[in-house]
């Protein structure tokens, strides 16, 4: 059932042990037929400074390229040849996560480009909660960044003091029972990664590569409200 002859598998790298534990308690046993989990430990390489000795000895690389049966320097135009159709990027929802994303997917620009450009997205960011809000009434509300959450109680001052607030240390703080609301509404998480043209590719080049201006003045003309942030 690779690629999209039965159905489509969907291979989850998880950044470390803790996002193990929550995609599999979220995962139902039909599920698992068609999702692979793969945990990160310790960091990501950033392949664009690397040596290509560098690259070759690097397991996770290598894990990579067993599990999902990718090969460097091939020119990929569907994903009929891999294991897995698409790779869901999960991670913490704070700046160290953000990193780990940004540094997968400088991975993938770098030794497979061709994958990102397929009109089906590759690429898949699962988002869960940064901050979770309940009212006395026991409504709940969530939220996948602090921009969100600042500007909800910006917004609702008079009424703030009725909810109480809890703010997710990483994947790991997510309960069992929140992991499988997480897959039964999977739809609702995800973001797809879309490549709209060289100027992406420049992008992470520049947040990655070595030039150093470039990167500072791409930081600095950075706006934050015009980014993208998935509300759930």
């Amino acid at each position: 059932m690779a690629g999209n002859t039965e159905g489509e598998k969907f291979y989850r790298i998880n950044w470390k042990m803790p996002g193990k534990a929550l995609a599999m308690s979220g995962l139902t046993s039909d599920m698992r037929d068609f999702y692979g989990v793969y945990p990160i430990t310790g960091k990501v390489l950033n392949v664009r400074k690397a040596s290509p000795a560098q690259i070759n000895r690097n397991k996770f690389i290598q894990d990579l390229k067993k599990i999902l049966k990718l090969e460097l320097q091939k020119e990929y135009t569907d994903i009929s040849s891999l294991r897995y159709g698409r790779v869901i990027l999960m991670t913490d929802q704070d700046d160290d996560g953000t990193r780990m994303s940004g540094l997968l997917i400088n991975l993938f620009s770098f030794l497979w480009p061709s994958l990102l450009k397929l009109p089906s997205s590759f690429l898949i960011d699962f988002v869960t909660p940064l901050t979770k809000i309940t009212h006395e009434t026991k409504e709940a509300k969530t939220f996948s960044s602090l921009r969100e959450f600042k500007e909800w109680k910006e917004k609702d001052k008079a009424h703030a003091t009725e909810w109480s607030v809890k703010f997710y240390k990483g994947l790991g703080s997510s309960t069992v029972e929140e992991g499988i609301l997480y897959f039964n509404q999977i739809d609702i998480h995800v973001r797809e990664f879309v490549w709209e043209g060289d100027a992406d590719g420049e992008a992470i080049n520049i947040a990655f590569g070595g030039d150093l201006e470039k990167r500072k003045e791409w930081i600095q003309n950075y706006n934050q409200v015009d980014s993208l942030v998935r509300k759930l």
